[in-house]
């Protein structure tokens, strides 16, 4: 399971005062509502490094079982 991350380099997850998420930026100053593309990117490498991870356990666990 992909833990949910609240900052990524100079961007942090922040709520509005209506309670809606934004993202801003500290060091260009930046807000904006949707989640910044090299942040989304990296979320899909690391959910995808899971999965292989998680796979290569399986395998494991089966070779164990054959020996």
């Amino acid at each position: 399971m992909v833990k949910e991350i609240k900052e990524f380099g100079a961007w942090s997850e922040q709520t509005s005062s209506s309670g809606r998420k934004y993202f801003y930026n500290r060091d260009t100053e930046v807000s904006q509502w949707e989640k910044p593309k090299e942040w989304r990117e990296y979320e899909v490498r690391l959910a995808e490094q899971e999965r292989l991870n998680a796979e290569q356990e399986r395998i494991t666990q089966q070779v164990r079982v054959l020996l």
